[in-house]
């Protein structure tokens, strides 16, 4: 149905100076004659119209169900965040407090210090190692040459030794943080 401003005013319940002004503003359109279809026009004009008069009026406007359910909805979406929320920052707090007391240290620093443990480890071991191919080169009746020797292959393996460890420190790691991620 198409109507003039006029009539289209007289049916929304305004002038026709706020019917010119949503057509200005892109709300209301018209054809070339100068009349606007009502079937085109959006029925949320109509409802904001209707609202915006039940308020001048004093009259609460009827709840609707679809706004109801979405509001509904909402909280219960809203809840399951606040719960979630309220669980991660006692997590921290937990952690945080721990933190203080002593009982946890940052992943970086324990990796750091396991390396250095296992590099102690390894140079005590060494330092064993190159005396029992000393006493076992003076029993062998050995010289100096393969002394040197002896040494050099301890050193090399157990340089080997302490890089394969450092790696599995890493991957242990690695490993931790990834499982408390989850």
């Amino acid at each position: 149905m198409k109507l003039s401003i006029q009539d289209f005013a007289e049916l929304c319940n305004c002038t026709p100076a706020i019917i010119r002004t949503n057509i200005n503003r892109k709300k209301l359109s018209q054809d070339r004659n100068k009349m606007i279809d009502t079937d085109a026009v959006k029925s949320i004009f109509f409802k904001k119209r209707r609202y915006s008069l039940d308020m001048k009026r004093g009259k609460v406007p009827d709840t609707n169900k679809k706004v109801d359910s979405t509001i509904a909805a909402y909280k219960n979406r809203k809840t399951i965040a606040d719960a979630k929320k309220a669980g991660y920052e006692a997590s921290l707090r937990k952690i945080k407090l721990e933190q203080a007391m002593g009982k946890v240290i940052p992943l970086e620093t324990m990796e750091r210090i396991l390396k250095h443990n296992i590099r102690e480890i390894f140079i005590r071991y060494e330092q064993s190692l190159l005396n029992l191919a000393s006493v076992q080169n003076d029993i062998m009746g050995g010289n100096r040459k393969t002394l040197g020797e002896l040494n050099d292959g301890v050193r090399v393996e157990l340089e080997r030794q302490i890089k394969l460890a450092s790696d599995d420190v890493e991957k242990n790691v690695n490993k931790a943080i990834e499982s408390y991620k989850e």
